[in-house]
Parts: C-alpha cells; structure tokens; sequence
C-alpha cells in the first residue's frame, strides 16, 4: 500500500486523543502542551469550521461518538458533555459533574484516560476512580 499526504494543517492538533469522523468532518481536542485551541471542527480538506478556544477548552479528555453524537470529558474539570456533532458551530447538548473536583483546590486528577462505550453503559476514569454510566435514553 501506499501513502500519500493530503493537506498538512496548523489549524489544529490533538496530543492524546484521537479525532472522531462524522459525515466528512473531523471533531478533536486540539490542546497540547503548546496549544489551547479547544474543541475543533476540522473538513476532510483541512479546512478549520469552528473552534471553542477556552469556552469550552475540554483540556485533554477523551472523546467519544454514538449515534451522531461526541461525549467529550474535560480532562481538567472531571466533567462529562453531551455535544451535538455539525460543522455549522458547537452546541453542547448537556453537561454533569462526573469527577467532581473539590471546591477551592487547584489541580486535581486529570481525566484523560479514553472512554468505552457498551450497550449504553459509558465507562470513564480518572487517576483514581472508574465510574459507570447509564447513557441510554429513557
């Protein structure tokens, strides 16, 4: 087989995690240790649609997709978002606590390991704790 460059971009860039492919758009994390981009929305062209900068940023945590929609963990805060997956612009559908951090305390455990997704069960960690999660709709 053979590979061949397509487009090379500055536009973004993920550290750990890895981007998801939704209907010809690229969604990821573009934070690093030299870059804070947020949440991106990216063409197959490389042509950057959106980015969320600080607001929000989601640090480094995971990303996952079922059903047309990204659980996106903030690998800072410890908390989960439901976000809806267009390249018209970011829109997050809901937001919990999973991790919670403890009020006036700086740093914390991050949560940047990646999540798992079965039958509905959402499977999620940080440095010291595992939960799961019923996701499903009611």
């Amino acid at each position: 087989f053979e590979v061949e460059e397509v487009y090379l971009t500055q536009e973004c860039g993920a550290q750990l995690q890895q981007p998801l492919l939704h209907d010809g758009h690229l969604y990821l994390n573009s934070n690093g240790n030299k870059r804070a981009d947020g949440f991106v929305c990216i063409d197959l062209d490389g042509n950057l649609k959106w980015k969320t900068v600080k607001e929000p940023n989601f640090e480094r945590g995971a990303l996952i997709m079922a059903s047309g929609l990204i659980y996106a963990m903030n690998g800072k805060t410890g908390d989960l978002a439901l976000i809806e997956a267009s390249p018209d612009g970011f829109k997050m559908l809901s937001q919990a606590p999973v991790f919670p951090r403890e009020p006036g305390k700086k740093g914390g455990k991050v949560a940047w390991a990646p999540l798992v997704l079965v039958d509905g069960k959402l499977i999620a960690r940080d440095q010291t704790t595992m939960k799961c999660l019923d996701v499903r709709r009611p």
